[in-house]
């Protein structure tokens, strides 16, 4: 479980938990995709919904592990690779 747009939603909410998602674009926020993002992380507690109990999202208690994990993936090194007949 990490998409481009689940870590794109995870780092938002990583660095802005205040703001909603769907603040910053109505447009791409209300797409499938991005909609069924929010679900699943939700369901895997990296998001929590706020306390006023609107579909308004927050930090989870698992995202800052997660977004460390991500953090510590080391960059992918080339390579040459000589094929041995």
């Amino acid at each position: 479980m990490a998409s481009p747009l689940e870590i794109m939603i995870g780092l938002h909410y990583w660095t802005r938990s205040s703001v909603d998602y769907s603040a910053d674009d109505r447009q791409h926020a209300t797409s499938p995709a991005v909609r069924q993002a929010l679900i699943d992380m939700h369901n895997a507690k990296l998001l929590q919904t706020t306390s006023t109990g609107s579909v308004h999202f927050e930090r989870g208690e698992a995202l800052e592990c997660w977004i460390k994990a991500l953090l510590n993936i080391p960059w992918p090194i080339q390579k040459w690779v000589i094929p041995v007949e």
